[in-house]
């Protein structure tokens, strides 16, 4: 080893807490971390440092006070001082900093350093029992209040550590979000199910767990008024593959005639709503449907018991429990599918299309949809109904249901009451629905929404 190597294993040494530099300790966490047949539910806590393995749904390890206190407190000091950029997509709101490799300020360097060390890659290793090299990716994040990163796994090549330095306010508490949320999965289809296993955040600790197929989980969102900050990055080694998951299906609907739904001025008069949808390739038609027609679907809606499906993945929604639905919300379907229906789109559209998929979809605080690689709706023509709760949905509520191609957000709606949305998704352009956050409180919005093909294509 050389006098370099010494000095920096010597300073890594002095700003890793004394206690997991125990050869002892390290092989008890070891021990739980790495148990076969855990039983479900199990949180081992070792009663020396209070870090903790849960074991279930998947394993993870959070060590407490990890690194010298007043160390620790000037590399937050340091990172808050840095530059950070929003970033917002269908799966994620929050601000991240450069990756910290690039950063030259004192406690930040020393941390890097010590974060790259061997002493800290020992550590990984002895307690995950994986080989690790030398790559390490590091970023600092800050959640705002409603921010959010929602399921997802960190598959990507090299990948086999996921970690999370939280540097989070000393008196956090479940009330204030922001938990590590760990999903179990289907044993056939190797899909994420339900939320069985948190880690909470806490000043100076350090949670990882293993990058695998399943591991599968989510920064819940942010419910107090403070950020949550952490420094998040990845320990790599030799890349596993990864299985593809299958595609979930899509329900399709009947058709029945379009009389009596739609008010007249919409049916007597395409040629304006044509010429805008012509110029923008995308229209909303507020107060569509006649008011008994929209009054009955308010009720239904309301009447109804919804369930939460979906995979975390790819979507989280609510369907209806009761079968069939309850009638206005099959008219409405049926109307959907029928040649009158059809027609009268291709008159407000100059697309003549053809029914591909139509269902009904209730999203509340926690629900969302995402883009995904391997579940993708076919493109076509999109029309959308909204039946939200309220009369008025507010914006800061999310709900939004975004277009975007690449880096451009083409188009966004607010779920309002009534309000009839259509939008021409041609290839490489994607929609998804943002978040619905805790500011939305028992609201939700009932969408019924199609897909049709067009035919000229």
């Amino acid at each position: 080893m050389s006098a370099s190597d010494s000095n920096k294993r010597a300073k890594a040494q002095n700003l890793i807490s004394d206690k997991y530099l125990e050869a002892s300790r390290i092989d008890a966490i070891a021990q739980h971390f790495q148990e076969k047949t855990p039983a479900e539910n199990s949180t081992w806590t070792d009663a020396k440092t209070q870090s903790q393995v849960i074991k279930h749904p998947f394993a993870a390890c959070q060590l407490r006070d990890v690194f010298d206190k007043e160390f620790i407190a000037n590399v937050k000091k340091e990172l808050l001082s840095l530059d950070f950029v929003e970033r917002s997509n269908d799966l994620y709101w929050f601000y991240q900093s450069d990756d910290l490799k690039k950063i030259q300020t004192p406690f930040l360097s020393q941390f890097r350093e010590t974060v790259y060390s061997a002493e800290m890659r020992e550590i990984i290793e002895k307690i995950s029992g994986l080989e690790l090299n030398d790559t390490v990716d590091l970023a600092g994040q800050r959640y705002p209040p409603h921010g959010y990163l929602l399921c997802h796994d960190d598959k990507l090549e090299g990948r086999r550590i996921a970690f999370i330095v939280y540097l989070v306010e000393e008196d956090w508490t479940e009330a204030d979000g922001g938990e590590l949320s760990l999903f179990s999965h289907d044993s056939k289809t190797r899909l994420p199910l339900e939320i069985e296993g948190a880690v909470r955040p806490a000043f100076n600790s350090l949670a990882f767990f293993e990058v695998t197929p399943t591991s599968y989980h989510q920064v819940s969102e942010i419910l107090g008024s403070r950020e949550r900050v952490s420094i998040t990055g990845w320990f790599h080694g030799k890349a596993k593959p990864f299985p593809r998951p299958e595609k979930p299906e899509r329900p399709l609907s009947n058709p029945l005639a379009l009389q009596h739904f739609v008010r007249p001025e919409y049916l007597k008069n395409p040629t304006g709503i044509r010429a805008v949808f012509e110029e923008q390739g995308v229209a909303q038609l507020t107060d569509f449907l006649q008011p008994p027609v929209y009054q009955a679907l308010e009720a239904a809606c309301q009447q109804t018991t919804w369930k939460t499906v979906g995979t975390p993945n790819v979507t989280r929604y609510q369907t209806a429990t009761s079968s069939p639905l309850p009638e206005p919300l099959t008219k409405l379907l049926a109307v959907f599918a029928s040649h009158e229906w059809v027609t009268f789109l291709a008159a407000i559209t100059s697309i003549p299309g053809k029914l591909l998929t139509a269902q009904v979809q209730r999203y509340n605080h926690g629900t969302y949809s995402l883009l995904h690689d391997h579940c993708q709706e076919p493109n076509g023509l999109d029309v959308v109904l909204s039946i939200p709760s309220t009369k008025t949905w507010e914006e800061d509520w999310g709900g939004e249901l975004l277009y975007v191609a690449g880096e451009d957000t083409l188009a966004s709606f607010v779920p309002q009451p009534n309000t009839l949305m259509f939008a021409i998704r041609p290839e490489g352009s994607f929609r998804f629905m943002k978040l619905v956050n805790a500011n939305a409180k028992q609201h939700g919005v009932v969408l019924v929404s199609a897909i049709y093909e067009d035919e000229q294509e």
